[in-house]
């Protein structure tokens, strides 16, 4: 997830957030907060080099 520029978000206020609008088994097991998501060149979300740099970071145990 990526915050507006000047709000001050933390992982446990989103994942109450999302505890509190979503189904049960839709609320998110992980959240990971970055400063951008990286884009492609025709500006769509580069999920793999998201999903590696999350891996590399060591923060990815798989699924509970």
């Amino acid at each position: 997830m990526v915050a507006r520029s000047g709000a001050a978000l933390t992982e446990a206020e989103v994942s109450e957030h999302a505890a509190n609008r979503l189904a049960r088994f839709k609320v998110p097991h992980r959240v990971h907060l970055v400063d951008e998501l990286p884009r492609t060149a025709l500006g769509k979300v580069a999920r793999g080099q998201l999903r590696n740099s999350i891996t590399s970071e060591g923060t990815h145990h798989g699924r509970p």
